[in-house]
């Protein structure tokens, strides 16, 4: 029998990926070339150079404001792992952040709802993830240790990076617990989804999290794979049991008519699929190892499914209603209503500006793959992107940090994926193939660049409140033939107009600095984004950015986040006295300012003298205080 193996992938669900066809290159960006390295760790909290994480399957990842990567956890030769790690692009430098270099460590809880720098979540993989709102990674279950025993978790924690601290937030310290489910669709303190694992996760535009599928406990003398949606409400600190069945194990799917949504459609059990959330908030999921329209055994599956939660119905959307499909590859780079990517698990995605669905990889019947697929959400096509066609396929790495056509990882499955600010797809380990030899755990990272199409990295993208200004602020490297930058703006994140434009170097090989200010924004939130154009009028666009304008507002503001030089902060709504702190990650105080506030008080702070990494920023007055993060580049 198979054995099955897990990872949740982390969509950057705002960013694009312009396409280049054939010749978009990948680029071996760091890590081992090997299989089955023990990583190196450094020291705590440190970012080296020379720091790499151990190779790895089954982790879990996030992507923090700033445009970070995470990851934390997932299985090793080691065992299975809970230590935690950032990745800074700028710097190409990972930092080992907390928890284990050694493997199977029980986890430390200490007291529900209570941060603290001893909590620790236990070793895991095939845990569950998201990233809420204010930027917090929060992380679900997974197969691993509890607090003294190991098995399906339903623990749920939240970590906060400005203070480097886990929270353990509701479930249990034990695993193999069976769910609560309550009344269907009404939220419970007691409800909870039980110890699970394999399931797959979205956020909604509420904050809502919400998650689907997985291997867990149906009763407590019923186990096996699941087709539950549960929601989770962050301010109240409940679960909703919301759709699928809590009656039987292994439930097969209901189809229905393909591209017509019924309340009784249901997409059927399985684990380690893919979602993505379009561009109008609908979640969507591909794959994964579970069971069709009928069968008595799991199998591969390539059926794609919409969800509407405002109707709370499924839609099959394309692929096919039985198992172990092959795959319809067509012509490399050209849509087809045939095409078809083959039954799979265990790959990789992302999702681009235009809300189309990129995969990679994953186990199939017959093997590893090493395809990129996009599918294109206007047209219901597939499109075969890059990489082969047949099965278990050997990495070509070339000349780390070097991009070339003919780069291109190993087959794989139950790696990391992420999505930066200059629209390029990442991907990190896995199982799967190096340069030669068998299987094996891998400690790769992998960039696949648009770079063919629009030759220029944007490094941030970021806006902030000033004098009622809308103030967006952007950095830029390695820039060839840039023409400019169009800035459009919107009231829902979907529909733009264009409302400026900053004239581009034409070529630039260093970091540069950019500002718009829209001195007329909308009431209420403002999305923007940034058009890209070089001198042939190829463009490419930037990842979404929202901010808030209320008018009479009382809050701080902070610009630009992140910082290199100058922070301009914005206090509005409070006068008189007031003290400036700014501390780091531990609390420990760096600079203090005594100030007098009017009801709208702008300065400056020096923050060329700090030293990289996250701070916090507070304004304490005998009214009120304020406090937000920022980062120092």
């Amino acid at each position: 029998m198979k054995k099955l193996l897990f990872i949740i992938f982390c969509i950057s669900s705002l960013f694009s990926f312009a396409q280049s066809g054939i010749n978009t290159a990948w680029t071996w960006k760091k890590g081992d070339n090997t299989t089955n390295q023990a990583g190196v760790y450094g020291t705590q909290g440190v970012p080296d150079i020379l720091n790499n994480p151990r190779a790895r399957n089954s982790a879990v990842c996030w992507t923090d404001a700033s445009g970070n990567f995470w990851l934390f956890g997932g299985n090793s030769p080691a065992g299975s792992l809970n230590d935690l790690w950032k990745y800074t692009l700028a710097t190409n430098e990972w930092t080992w952040m907390k928890g284990s270099s050694l493997g199977n460590q029980f986890g430390t809880y200490g007291v529900q709802g209570v941060p603290a720098p001893a909590n620790t979540p236990g070793a895991r993989a095939y845990a569950m993830e998201w990233v809420d709102d204010n930027g917090n990674l929060w992380l679900y279950g997974g197969q691993g240790y509890g607090s003294s025993s190991n098995g399906r978790l339903n623990d749920l924690w939240k970590y906060d990076p400005v203070t480097n601290q886990w929270t353990f937030m509701k479930g249990n310290t034990v695993p193999d617990v069976v769910p609560t489910y309550g009344t269907q669709g009404v939220p419970a303190f007691t409800n909870s989804p039980g110890g699970r694992w394999a399931s797959v996760t979205w956020k909604d535009a509420s904050g809502d999290l919400w998650m689907f599928g997985g291997e867990g406990s149906i009763t407590i003398s019923l186990a096996g794979k699941t087709n539950q949606l549960w929601k989770y409400n962050l301010a109240s600190n409940q679960w909703t049991w919301v759709k699928g069945s809590n009656a039987i194990v292994n439930p097969t799917g209901v189809y229905g008519t393909q591209g017509v949504a019924n309340a009784a459609n249901n997409p059927g059990s399985r684990s380690i699929p893919v979602s993505w959330v379009d561009n109008f908030g609908n979640p969507w999921i591909f794959g994964g190892y579970g069971y069709s329209a009928s069968g008595s055994t799991s199998e591969e599956l390539n059926d794609l499914w919409k969800y509407n939660s405002s109707t709370n119905e499924w839609t099959w959307m394309k692929g096919d209603n039985m198992g172990n499909p092959a795959g319809v590859y067509g012509t490399q780079g050209v849509a087809d209503n045939l095409n078809k990517p083959g039954g799979r698990d265990s790959h990789g995605a992302w999702k681009d500006s235009q809300g189309n669905f990129w995969i990679f990889d994953g186990y199939g019947v017959d093997g590893l793959h090493n395809d990129l697929w996009k599918y294109e959400i206007a047209t219901n096509n597939w499109i075969w992107f890059k990489g082969n066609n047949s099965i278990n396929q050997l990495g070509v790495y070339g000349t780390l940090g070097i991009p070339d056509v003919n780069n291109r990882p190993g087959s794989r499955y139950v790696f990391l994926s992420w999505t930066d600010n200059a629209n390029n797809f990442w991907l990190f380990g896995g199982r799967g193939y190096a340069t030669s030899g068998g299987q094996g755990n891998l400690s790769d990272l992998w960039k696949i660049s648009n770079a063919a199409l629009l030759p220029l990295t944007l490094l941030s993208f970021n806006g902030s409140v000033i004098n009622d200004h809308n103030l967006l602020y952007w950095q830029t490297t390695v820039e060839i033939n840039t023409s400019g930058f169009i800035i459009e703006r919107g009231a829902d994140g979907r529909n733009f107009i264009s409302i400026g434009y900053i004239n581009g170097p034409g070529n630039s090989s260093v970091i540069k600095d950019y500002s718009f200010a829209d001195k007329d924004p909308m009431p209420g939130i403002n999305f923007y984004r940034l058009k890209m154009v070089d001198i042939d009028g190829r463009s490419a666009y930037s990842r979404i950015i929202s901010i808030k304008q209320i008018p009479g507002e009382t809050g701080l503001s902070l610009f630009p986040n992140p910082v290199k030089d100058v922070l301009f902060v914005q206090v509005k709504g409070v006068k008189g006295n007031a003290v400036l702190e700014i501390t780091d990650v531990s609390g420990r105080k760096i600079k203090e300012n005594h100030l007098q506030l009017n009801e709208n008080t702008s300065f400056s702070v020096n923050s060329s003298d700090l030293p990289k990494g996250t701070y916090l920023l507070l304004i304490k007055s005998s009214a009120k205080t304020f406090q937000q993060k920022f980062i120092k580049e």
